[in-house]
């Protein structure tokens, strides 16, 4: 495997990683309501993880992506060293790896270069519509705090972080969101630019597993009428969130 990245973890990025993504979801703040979610401590946000393979992307190649495959394997914690490594690279696809210093594998991204496609109707149930609005200050905090150069594209992270802080929306008008996802599918569709983004949040009749609900999410997220991107999110949660 060929080393793109390393990342050093820093606990103290996560209450402000929190709030430039809009993730209030005190599993990444609070070390005791992390412990009795069965984690030795606060991790990190699975946003956190995604962008540090949206640096490894580009460092492995130079073109966006407009297909992506995340899957968040073992949780990432303070004090760990990530290593970012191609796995495999073809003419239109690669994959990479994110190994922590134990070289336990905490996640994995598969992405496509493909021509861009157009966005399906969705065929499942509208439970949640919001607008959101990303400035500059907003963008270059997430450069800020993922150690990245300052660049004058609007990142993908921080667009499809709209989708989980929709969910997290839903939590607030009672919808009581309270599992985690382990896995996001994106396509990409239309490059961002500063501004406002509608956010509309679908979803279908949960299945069950080991006594959890397992709901498959499917977030879009327009600018200007214009589809940006579309995500599936798969959330694992211990009660019926009655949506």
């Amino acid at each position: 495997m060929s080393k793109l990245l390393e990342v050093r973890v820093n606990k103290w990025v996560f209450p402000a990683f929190a709030r430039v993504t809009r993730d209030g979801n005190p599993l990444h703040t609070d070390s005791r309501y992390a412990v009795g979610e069965g984690f030795k401590d606060t991790p990190a946000q699975g946003v956190f993880l995604q962008a540090q393979f949206e640096r490894a992307l580009y460092l492995a190649d130079k073109r966006v992506a407009t297909d992506y495959r995340f899957k968040f394997e073992n949780p990432v914690y303070d004090g760990d060293n990530l290593s970012f490594e191609l796995a495999r690279k073809g003419e239109d696809t690669l994959d990479i790896d994110c190994f922590n210093q134990d070289r336990t594998r905490v996640g994995i991204v598969k992405a496509g270069f493909f021509p861009k496609g157009d966005l399906e109707t969705p065929t499942s149930d509208n439970v949640f519509s919001g607008n959101y609005d990303l400035d500059i200050e907003r963008v270059n905090e997430f450069y800020d705090l993922i150690e990245q150069e300052r660049e004058e594209r609007v990142p993908l992270t921080l667009v499809s972080s709209l989708i989980p802080s929709a969910l997290l929306d839903i939590s607030s008008r009672g919808g009581t969101i309270q599992g985690r996802y382990s896995s996001m599918t994106m396509n990409l569709f239309n490059n961002p630019r500063l501004g406002d983004f509608d956010v509309n949040i679908f979803t279908r009749t949960p299945r069950e597993r080991g006594g959890l609900h397992i709901y498959p999410f499917r977030g879009d997220v327009h600018q200007n009428g214009r589809p940006i991107v579309s995500a599936g999110i798969m959330v694992f949660s211990p009660e019926d969130l009655k949506l």
